[in-house]
């Protein structure tokens, strides 16, 4: 069977190798050597990207960035993807060369990391150990200060008395902060205590605060929030405390929390 008659997965499979060697791969040599057409051949790129195995560009693809030492599981990070993105580039054309940037842990502020590779002199802070490897393996004009702490248990990042320590003395121009569920009140939730306390002196170390956080995080119904909160019961900030939310759309399909009203912009990131 030649390669015009290959199914999905292998015609995929070649395409990545394709990548892998020559650092690049177009539509129109997709549709050529497998006889496929610019739609299917773009759904290839789509789903091996999602995959983590190249990265799109227009007209094609090619190699992805090198991969961190750590990282997250696949499925996590493929978890809104698009959305986390859009976050990500959103989110970078907030930071200015010489920057100190405090970065929550998570895949959505590793997406702000990865749009930063143009940026010159910055410092990037963090307790997330994935975040951390992926500046040091692709970002050499940025100064990376990993905070210490204790490892959480099935988790990449540090918590601890420590970080407040090592604290005391960085300030920084702006923190992006991730939350794991923004209630109907303006509420901002994550899973514990210890990473509530981080996010927290992020805010408080930082002259802005921006709250990263993509549509599937806003929970607007009551029934849903209650279940949610039992996943998420640490409470770290109010809507109100940050300087913007940064969401690929806009999240509050009917009234807005009274407790974002007053000071919070929501920024809508373009795809």
């Amino acid at each position: 069977m030649g390669v015009r008659g290959l199914g999905a997965e292998a015609r995929r499979a070649r395409i990545a190798e394709r990548v892998q060697h020559a650092g690049s791969v177009f539509v129109d040599d997709i549709c050529r050597e497998f006889g496929v057409s610019e739609v299917t051949a773009r759904t290839d790129l789509s789903a091996l990207e999602q995959e983590g195995r190249l990265t799109r560009i227009r007209g094609g693809a090619v190699a992805p960035p090198s991969a961190a030492a750590i990282s997250y599981p696949a499925e996590r990070v493929a978890a809104h993807l698009d959305a986390k993105r859009a976050i990500g580039r959103a989110a970078a054309n907030l930071v200015h060369d010489g920057d100190v940037v405090f970065l929550d842990t998570g895949t959505t502020t590793l997406c702000v990391a990865e749009e930063l590779d143009d940026r010159s002199g910055i410092v990037l802070v963090t307790a997330d150990l994935a975040i951390a490897s992926y500046a040091s393996l692709n970002l050499p004009h940025a100064r990376t200060i990993l905070l210490p702490g204790r490892l959480w248990p099935n988790r990449l990042y540090l918590t601890g008395p420590e970080i407040r320590e090592r604290l005391a003395n960085i300030y920084g121009d702006i923190a992006f902060l991730n939350a794991n569920l923004v209630d109907a009140e303006g509420s901002c939730w994550t899973e514990f205590e210890p990473d509530a306390r981080t996010k927290r002196l992020f805010m408080d170390h930082a002259t802005k605060a921006i709250l990263l956080a993509d549509a599937s995080k806003v929970v607007m119904r009551p029934n849903e929030q209650v279940s949610r909160m039992e996943r998420y019961p640490a409470l770290f900030a109010r809507l109100d405390e940050f300087d913007a939310h940064i969401c690929e759309r806009e999240p509050w399909q009917e009234a807005r929390p009274a407790a974002g009203s007053r000071r919070t912009v929501t920024m809508v990131a373009p795809s």
